[in-house]
């Protein structure tokens, strides 16, 4: 399900959460540079699929040329996964994903949005 794109500072982290079926997942995401551009995620509690069945939370960042980092996947939870890319950061897409309902792996529900400091 696509959220939107939304207003986020470059290096900060920006926590997000998502609610499906009474069961939520936490996550935070970042974007920005640091010698590259970067974007990064990590789960951090909840429901959110780790289990390295079917999809896991993940991001990617574009930079301001318009070229992706490579799409990164995160299965655990406190752990951060980063995309990077040459250049300055322009947005960043996340997507996190849980299983619909936990424990069973056929069904999942996923969330993604787009965040960068354009308004």
């Amino acid at each position: 399900m696509y959220l939107g794109d939304f207003y986020a500072p470059f290096n900060t982290v920006i926590p997000g959460q998502f609610y499906n079926l009474g069961y939520t997942c936490y996550f935070n995401s970042i974007g920005g540079t640091f010698y590259v551009a970067f974007a990064e995620v990590e789960n951090t509690s909840g429901y959110c699929n780790t289990d390295n069945i079917g999809p896991s939370s993940n991001v990617f960042i574009v930079n301001t040329g318009l070229q992706e980092g490579v799409t990164v996947y995160t299965s655990q939870f406190n752990q951060w996964a980063q995309s990077t890319v040459s250049g300055s950061p322009f947005f960043w897409e996340y997507e996190a994903c849980q299983e619909n309902l936990p424990g069973q792996h056929v069904n999942y529900v996923c969330v993604y949005a787009n965040l960068g400091p354009l308004e």
